[in-house]
């Protein structure tokens, strides 16, 4: 497996600076199976929204929490604050993965646990 940090979308530099993603390749790089990205806060350029897939058979092997550190690094270098994400209540193992990354619960809405990481400078 090897990870790849790639621009999101081809518009001026700005534009690229507001997004980052990462791409987990097979070790043939023939078949994408894990990915992450920020995007920032349209209201808040301090703050980014992170959202992360990883195949299922990938899953339960340390790709999700190698790809989210990448990001979280990426971010701080990139002067964000905080990153703020989204998961569903009955999905434990997207929670716990966050948490070891030192995300916390700070709220939650119906089916929804919204996580928040202060990032330090």
């Amino acid at each position: 497996m090897r990870a790849s940090a790639t621009r999101s979308g081809s518009g001026p530099v700005l534009a690229a600076a507001m997004r980052s993603s990462y791409v987990a390749l097979t070790p043939d790089e023939a078949t994408a199976v894990g990915v992450v990205r920020y995007i920032r806060d349209a209201h808040d350029p301090h703050t980014a929204e992170v959202a992360i897939a990883v195949a299922d058979e990938w899953q339960g092997g340390g790709l999700g929490g190698q790809l989210l550190s990448q990001t979280v690094e990426h971010a701080r270098l990139a002067g964000l604050e905080s990153l703020a994400a989204t998961t569903l209540r009955e999905n434990p193992r997207a929670a716990r993965l966050l948490q070891t990354l030192g995300f916390s619960v700070v709220g939650a809405s119906g089916p929804y646990s919204e996580h928040r990481l202060r990032l330090g400078r």
